[in-house]
């Protein structure tokens, strides 16, 4: 008599549900990235601006 069958490793729907978590993970942190970039850049820019304008009122 043979031995039952074990399962072994992931059939192709767990995969897929894995793979569409890790996509949809990566696409919102992207996104969260991507909007920290442009709030980093703007604070740099409103500094310079700030400094520009010391710099006139010094004058």
């Amino acid at each position: 008599m043979a031995p039952p069958a074990t399962r072994r490793g992931f059939t192709l729907i767990e995969l897929l549900i894995a793979l569409l978590i890790v996509a949809i993970t990566t696409s919102v942190a992207a996104a969260s990235y991507r909007g920290h970039l442009r709030r980093a850049a703007r604070v740099e820019a409103v500094q310079a601006l700030l400094v520009i304008a010391a710099e006139q009122q010094a004058t």
